[in-house]
């Protein structure tokens, strides 16, 4: 439950974030664009990130959804339409790195992190012995 709560502060706690420099090599970002966030797809998303929060929090993601459902203008440098709504996954690098509508399954989004190579040195780095 513990982590339950962590992805609720980390995904709520940062609605207006618009600029995403702090993240960079840090953090995946996760976004969620929803015209109308009380659709049946964006709060089932929402649902579906909540179950598997401590995977989330184990490869350094955050969840944000910007506020009132618009898109920061820094997206417009990364090729986004405006008409697009949906899950976005940013690699640490700040690269798009998928782009789906809403429900996108954790294990799609898991099996993509999980290849890329910054995130096998992770865990090759967590399971080397001191």
């Amino acid at each position: 439950m513990k982590y339950l709560w962590v992805f609720g502060f980390l995904s709520i706690g940062l609605l207006q974030a618009q600029n995403l420099d702090k993240y960079l090599w840090k953090n995946r970002v996760i976004l969620l664009f929803e015209s109308n966030r009380y659709k049946s797809g964006y709060q089932e998303q929402l649902e579906v990130l909540q179950l598997v929060s401590e995977e989330l929090l184990e490869r350094d993601i955050v969840t944000l959804t910007p506020k009132n459902g618009e898109k920061p203008l820094f997206l417009e440098n990364l090729g986004l339409e405006n008409d697009f709504y949906g899950l976005v996954l940013l690699g640490k690098d700040g690269g798009i790195k998928l782009k789906e509508e809403f429900v996108v399954k954790p294990q799609i989004i898991f099996r993509l992190i999980d290849a890329m190579p910054m995130r096998r040195a992770e865990m090759r780095k967590k399971n080397r012995p001191n």
